[in-house]
Order: structure tokens, then sequence, then C-alpha cells
């Protein structure tokens, strides 16, 4: 069984891991003492296919606002609340409008900062310069 960690637990993991574990530690230990959410599979899904634009910091805040939202002890989809909700699975568009949507949420992510946004998509701020002025953003 799949649990996310309301709080750190000794040799298991820290609050906001999904961490599997045996049914009855997770049913006789773990939830009863508020240590731990139910994961349900849809929420799971969900953290899964969504693409971590960010580093692991934006992960631990989606789970962590979950827990905030959660009023019972499991964690269903409609609490995991992504950005943009942009995910791969269900991204339907064309090689091109993912990079669009790439650049933009990158140059979002470090407010604008092109050589910023450059390094963490391995490109050089010329290319950046081009796509904008190619977008008519500036």
């Amino acid at each position: 069984m799949k649990v996310i960690l309301r709080r750190d637990v000794e040799n298991l993991g820290s609050m906001g891991d999904l961490v599997n574990v045996k049914d009855g530690y997770a049913r006789n230990f773990l939830i009863p003492r508020d240590l731990a959410y139910y994961a349900s599979e849809s929420a799971i899904k969900k953290l899964e296919s969504y693409y971590w634009p960010g580093n692991i910091r934006q992960l631990i805040n989606v789970i962590q606002r979950a827990i905030i939202l959660c009023d019972t002890n499991k964690i269903y989809a409609e609490q995991i609340i992504l950005e943009d909700e942009q995910s791969l699975e269900n991204f339907n568009g064309t090689l091109e409008e993912f990079e669009i949507l790439l650049l933009k949420k990158r140059l979002e992510q470090f407010n604008g900062n092109r050589t910023l946004t450059a390094k963490s998509l391995d490109v050089s701020v010329r290319w950046i310069q081009l796509k904008l002025k190619e977008l008519g953003i500036q």
C-alpha cells in the first residue's frame, strides 16, 4: 500500500514522502497515529504522469498542499493541485507547442531571466532571444 507521510518517520521517510508499506503497518500503525495518509491510485497516477519542470521542492510543495487540503485520511487526485495542470500524459500538442510551453514556463520560473532560462534548457541565450522574437514576446 502506498501512503504519503504526514510527519518524519524514523527509518521510513520524511514528511511528504510517498512510501510503499505493508497494508497492516499502514492501517494499524501509521494511519491511526496520524503519521500518514492513504494515497489513492488516481493521486499517485496524477503525480507520476506530471512533467516536473522544476526541482524536488516543487514536488514537495504540491504534496504538502495536498496534505493541508485533505480532510480525511486519504489523498485523492482532486487534492493534487498542479500549477498548470500540464502533464505529459495529457499533452496533445505538437513539438513546437511543447517547446513554446516549456520556454514560457522556464521564463516564468526564473522571473524573465533569459540567462538562467537558457542554462536550465541547456541552450544559448541567443537561442532564447531568437525564440522570443519569433513568438513576438519581449
